[in-house]
C-alpha cells in the first residue's frame, strides 16, 4: 500500500494524513509506504501522526517505509531521535 503525501503537515492537515492512512489500512497491509517527497513542512502534529502510524503498525505487524529525499522530513525525525523507528528510502521504487 502506498500513500502519497504533499504540502504542509501541521496541526490543520495532520488529521487528513491520519484519515488517509486509516482509510488505506483496513485490513492492515503487510507493507505501508508513505511517500513524503512532496512534503514542504513537517510540524509536531505531523510527527505525532507518524508515531501513531508506527504504533499501529507494530500492533498489526505492518512494515512502515517512509520515502523522503529532503531534510524537511528527515531533520525533525533526527532531532527527536525518531529516525531509527522507520525504514527510510529516497525513492519510491526502492521502498
Amino acid at each position: 500500500m502506498v500513500v502519497h503525501v504533499g504540502g504542509e503537515i501541521d496541526m490543520l492537515t495532520a488529521p487528513e494524513l491520519r484519515r488517509a492512512v486509516a482509510d488505506q489500512t483496513h485490513p492492515p497491509p503487510r507493507v505501508l509506504v508513505i511517500d513524503l517527497r512532496a512534503v514542504t513542512f513537517l510540524g509536531a502534529s505531523g510527527l505525532a501522526v507518524l508515531l501513531e502510524i508506527h504504533d499501529v503498525a507494530v500492533r498489526t505487524a505492518t512494515s512502515v517505509r517512509l520515502v523522503c529525499a529532503t531534510t524537511v522530513v528527515t531533520r525533525p525525525l533526527e532531532i527527536l531521535g525518531l529516525r531509527e523507528m522507520f525504514e527510510m528510502f529516497t525513492d519510491l521504487h526502492a521502498a
